[in-house]
């Protein structure tokens, strides 16, 4: 599963407004990991929320 540019841009534009800048800087790095199961998308978020 791979995520979608759109949802890619949603969720960018999210964490602009939330003002977390270390998360913004992780997105893509997450979403490989993502794509290359490293992770789960649970985790992902778990890493995102606390960024």
């Amino acid at each position: 599963m791979h995520a979608q540019p759109a949802a890619t841009d949603n969720v960018r534009k999210g964490l602009v407004a939330l003002k977390m800048p270390r998360a913004l800087r992780m997105l893509d790095t997450t979403c490989g990991e993502l794509k290359e199961g490293e992770v789960t998308w649970i985790e992902a978020l778990d890493h995102a929320s606390r960024s």
